[in-house]
């Protein structure tokens, strides 16, 4: 009878095992950089095609008061140019109450806005005087007519008339080609007589369909904000923060109160006629602040987070496997580690393929009781040990499990991650007791 030859594993070291699975932990670091570019592909196209939704709807808009224009020429016999002031209103209180509906694309979605925005201010008749001091130059106003003003940043949502009230008349803003204040948007404007019992106290009332943020630009040296969004986790940005809010469930309730101090432009500026707008540098830019009702996805976010703690689920996981492995004398080959570790990666794209269409949280329940397990079938068919086997799948269990913890943590991931990394180390020391090398 012939004698069958069964093959043998080849025995390393456990030195030069250890080695090598530290060279294969920083060759799958590779992998991992294109799983991060995935990610954020992925990303670009959920905003992109977010975009597109809003497109017909409405993009990102901006509140400004009213402003009021009017035709100056400067007192010097050499400038014959003539010159147009703009003066922002004195004082602004603005009543903005918006509502949220959630429009589908496939498997994307975006958050649309619809605002219903209510000014009441006020204009100093003082600012039509004759006479006219600006930047070190005098003016004299020319004409007996001028106009108030304001911009809508995405006209498309615009969805009702603009009729200022003021001084007992009504003035019809209507798209303009006038020279602005500013290129954001498109100017509305309606001509108004100049006669100081024109001005004085003004409201109005209009509606914007929007998408994502609402900004507001502080154009005034007294400014309200009262906000009110039917919407449970908005975000706030921009130069001024809430003076009070309240987020609940449903509703969202905000509040900014604003002097002279705050704003950084200029009560009354004068620029050329011809220019179709002007450019501010820096320094009298008027300041804003923002609502946001869209994040770009969370799950994006969250498994970029993730990523970055793969190196040390591959690192813990090869240490299980090489402890259990050296202390059990199993000697599994380096293909076992590679595959495994090839998983680990796996993980993430599976992550991120399920969480678009599935919550975050069932998509990683998901994906781990499948990466988990796979790992654990296949370790277990070198070790042949139930209670080995158990134990490293244990170990993963408790790796993914502080991984999902540490991306729900807002406040206190690095603290909770050193301690967990400091337990993890104790354990590694302890374990290395009986190694003789």
């Amino acid at each position: 009878m012939e004698n069958e030859n069964k093959p043998t594993r080849r025995s390393l070291s456990p030195g030069i095992k250890l080695l090598l699975l530290a060279v294969m932990a920083l060759v799958l670091l590779i992998p991992q950089i294109f799983i991060d570019l995935l990610v954020d592909s992925r990303r670009d196209y959920s905003e992109e095609v977010q975009a597109n939704i809003a497109q017909s709807w409405g993009g990102e808009q901006a509140v400004r008061p009213i402003w009021l224009s009017f035709p100056v020429q400067k007192k010097d016999k050499d400038d014959n140019s003539n010159y147009v002031a703009h003066y922002q209103v004195d004082s602004v209180k603005m009543d903005v109450e918006m509502t949220t509906q959630t429009r589908y694309r496939g498997f994307y979605s975006a958050v649309l806005y619809h605002a219903k925005i209510k000014v009441d201010g006020y204009i100093d008749p003082k600012a039509l005087k004759e006479d006219l001091y600006i930047d070190g130059y005098r003016y004299d106003r020319i004409a007996p007519t001028g106009y108030i003003s304001t911009a809508i940043r995405e006209p498309l949502g615009l969805k009702s008339n603009l009729v200022v009230n003021m001084g007992g008349k009504e003035y019809h803003l209507t798209a303009s080609n006038a020279s602005s204040l500013f290129d954001d948007g498109k100017t509305f404007s309606a001509p108004i007589d100049l006669r100081t019992d024109s001005l004085g106290k003004f409201s109005y009332t209009y509606e914007l369909n929007g998408y994502k943020d609402l900004q507001f630009y502080v154009q005034s040296d007294a400014m309200d904000v009262n906000l009110k969004l039917h919407y449970p986790s908005p975000s706030f940005s921009g130069d001024f923060l809430p003076d009070e809010r309240t987020i609940s469930d449903s509703v969202t309730t905000a509040h900014w109160r604003l002097f002279a101090s705050a704003s950084t432009f200029p009560q009354t500026s004068v620029r050329d006629r011809d220019t179709r707008y002007y450019d501010y540098d820096d320094e009298f830019n008027p300041r804003s602040f923002s609502v946001s009702t869209q994040f770009t996805d969370v799950y994006y976010r969250a498994i970029e987070r993730s990523l970055k703690y793969a190196i040390l689920i591959i690192v813990f996981t090869f240490l299980t496997f090489f402890f259990t492995d050296t202390l059990s004398k199993t000697n599994m080959p380096m293909i076992g580690y590679l595959l495994t570790g090839c998983a680990i990666l796996l993980f993430y794209t599976l992550l991120l393929s399920l969480s678009e269409y599935l919550a975050f949280g069932w998509a990683y329940l998901i994906t781990c009781l499948a990466i988990i397990g796979m790992i654990g079938v296949y370790f277990w068919s070198f070790v042949r040990s139930l209670k080995a086997t158990m134990v490293c799948v244990g170990i993963l269990v408790i790796l993914y499990v502080f991984l999902y913890l540490i991306l729900q943590m807002d406040t206190f991931p690095l603290l909770v991650g050193s301690i967990f990394l400091f337990i993890v180390l104790g354990l590694v020391m302890y374990l290395s007791r009986k190694l003789t090398w």
